[in-house]
């Protein structure tokens, strides 16, 4: 299908260009944005081409990344030359380089750099309607009749409500409420990629950018939102096809070890079952995000936070705030969660009230850890912030050389956490002081994970690294075909992760040697998780994968709409995961029968 909008990103602004295509497709202009359409088998490079040379205008999000993204660059370069409108979207205040100053400094810009993002992205889409309209007849796709599947169909009404500036925690306390639903025990600490969310009859507040508290009403409806329940589907299936190509090695310490030549033999396909769906909740945003399950509920964010109950699928309650950056993080009946607005948000899942917010100085893209008492975050303004989890005060922060978008594990007393500046660090917990420091060859995103001593991450330099918890010293490295995104999950001495290769990997966890890889055919940002023998991850192809722990075969996929980068949360034989089609998905983890 022709498309209206090709969206110019660098894979860091992947979210910031979903939320683009979101917003876009929603007021029925067709966009083109990688990797989503990407189609099996095309070459990467003919695919964008094709796709400028299409388009009748070009949205560029320009951050840092874009900045200086060679690829970026190739991309404007197809524009100018096929005589596409290129409307640049900056979301960080940067200077051009001078490929940027020569190509796009004389057009319009239109700016986000404060939030909320929601503000800028209604603006962009009303000024991408005008452009398409002076450039020819705009076709508008069709709206999908009836309301979304498991969302209310009525608008709320928003009431503006001015706290006292010197607290928001005092303000319209009465409206503060979840719905009429009892009270949610919540006191396991989910891992760092728990998604959480929070809404119902009365909405907690979001922030707006002039500093006052905007309430959204959310009146009655005639019942809980309803999902859609998905009978099982029968289709054929591939098994494990590792290839002999970019085969990864084992690096002890320094030194460099042999490659393996071991290799691995395609199979034929073969009939696999499907998972059954036993629900699946649609909102109306890409699901980037990953859930956590606590006491029968679902929260994961999207466009809001929501809560589902994780038996049905319908929705209980909602947060509405600007667009979500993170999978919250639930300890102790209060939910964590970070929004756009750059915001970190304390909910109490008891009473509804907002215990507090804190700002960083920009948005913070994954989760909290919370640990004793103290709430951990980085964010992209290259700080690692400490908070006290009951009152959100300042402790302490401590700045690394560049953004940080790795989520902390804390484990005896000391922080361990990635930047983009290419290190780990380990903190001292209670004081924020560099313990040490470790220099991978390339940005470190993944959360950190911690066992037996050793932390456990992956860096975009494509290598998973081991290095002693208590002095940094590495033990060994891993090197995959391409960035590695994907947190290791750390189980029977496996180290299980995922690569933007394609690949997901199993390797042992005392000397760093693969024991088996599967190929999913596309980026794996989804962080593995491994329950009873069987490792459940997400890829970019769309698929949910459930592989055999010992040996890598592969016990079934299910097909969502688009790529998948949540991760699974596996609780109660189901697997609940989100995908970039706007579903949150409820799978049968055992068998798919």
């Amino acid at each position: 299908m022709a498309h209206d909008v090709f969206i110019s990103h660098s894979a860091k602004d992947g979210a910031t260009a979903n939320a683009i295509c979101a917003t876009l497709e929603a007021k029925g202009i067709r966009c083109w944005v990688a990797p989503r359409d990407v189609l099996p088998g095309r070459r990467w490079a003919e695919a964008i081409v094709g796709a400028i040379e299409e388009s009748r205008a070009m949205v560029l999000v320009f951050s840092a990344s874009s900045n200086g993204s060679e690829q970026v660059w190739s991309e404007i370069e197809v524009a100018v030359n096929a005589g596409v409108d290129i409307l640049p979207f900056r979301i960080e205040d940067v200077p051009l380089t001078k490929f940027m100053q020569f190509h796009i400094a004389n057009r319009h810009w239109l700016d986000a750099l404060t939030p909320p993002l929601r503000k800028h992205l209604k603006g962009l889409a009303e000024k991408v309607e005008k452009l398409l309209s002076t450039t020819g007849e705009l076709e508008h796709v069709p709206a999908e009749t009836g309301a979304p599947e498991g969302a209310g169909t009525v608008e709320p009404t928003i009431v503006e409500v001015r706290p006292k500036p010197t607290a928001l925690r005092g303000a319209c306390e009465t409206a503060r409420r979840w719905g009429d639903r009892p009270a949610v025990r919540l006191a396991a600490l989910l891992v760092a990629a728990a998604g959480v969310a929070v809404a119902g009859i009365l909405a907690l507040p979001g922030l707006l950018s002039d500093g006052h508290t905007s309430i959204a009403i959310l009146p009655p409806t005639s019942g809980p939102a309803s999902p859609t329940v998905v009978p099982a589907e029968t289709r054929t299936a591939s098994t494990p096809s590792p290839s002999a190509t970019t085969e990864p090695t084992r690096e002890p310490s320094t030194a460099v070890a042999p490659v393996s030549t071991a290799t691995a033999t395609e199979t034929a396909p073969v009939l696999q079952p499907s998972p059954t769906v036993l629900w699946r909740f649609k909102t109306d945003h890409p699901v980037w995000f990953s859930p956590a399950v606590v006491d029968g509920v679902v929260y994961i964010g999207s466009d809001y936070l929501f809560a589902l109950d994780a038996t049905t699928g319908a929705q209980l309650r909602r947060f509405e705030t600007d667009y979500i950056s993170s999978s919250p993080t639930v300890v102790d009946g209060v939910v964590y969660v970070s929004s756009f607005d750059s915001h970190v948000y304390a909910l109490d899942v008891a009473t509804g009230r907002q215990r507090w917010s804190f700002k960083t100085g920009e948005r913070v893209e994954a989760p909290a850890a919370v640990v004793d008492g103290v709430v951990y975050i980085g964010s992209l303004d290259s700080y690692a912030y400490a908070l006290d989890a009951a009152t959100g005060e300042e402790r302490w922060r401590f700045k690394s050389g560049d953004k940080i978008s790795s989520s902390p594990a804390v484990v005896d007393n000391i922080l361990y956490i990635g930047s983009r500046d290419s290190y780990v660090y380990a903190l001292d917990a209670a004081t924020g002081e560099e313990r040490w420091r470790f220099l991978t060859g390339n940005w470190v995103e993944p959360p950190p994970t911690v066992a037996e001593g050793v932390v456990y991450v992956g860096s975009a330099d494509s290598y998973v690294y081991a290095l002693d918890a208590a002095t940094g010293e590495q033990r060994w490295r891993f090197k995959t075909g391409d960035s590695v995104y994907s947190s290791p999950a750390v189980v029977d001495g496996v180290v299980y992760v995922g690569s933007a290769d394609g690949y997901v990997y199993a390797v042992d966890v005392a000397i760093g040697e693969e024991r088996w890889r599967f190929n999913t055919g596309d980026d794996v940002y989804s962080s593995p998780a491994v329950v009873d023998a069987v490792v459940y991850v997400g890829s970019g192809d769309g698929y949910v994968y459930a592989l055999d722990a010992g040996t890598g075969e592969e016990r079934w996929r299910f097909k969502t709409g688009d790529w998948v980068y949540s991760s699974p949360a596996v609780v109660g034989g189901v697997v609940y995961i989100g995908s970039n089609d706007g579903y949150v998905y409820a799978l049968d983890a055992a068998t798919g029968e």
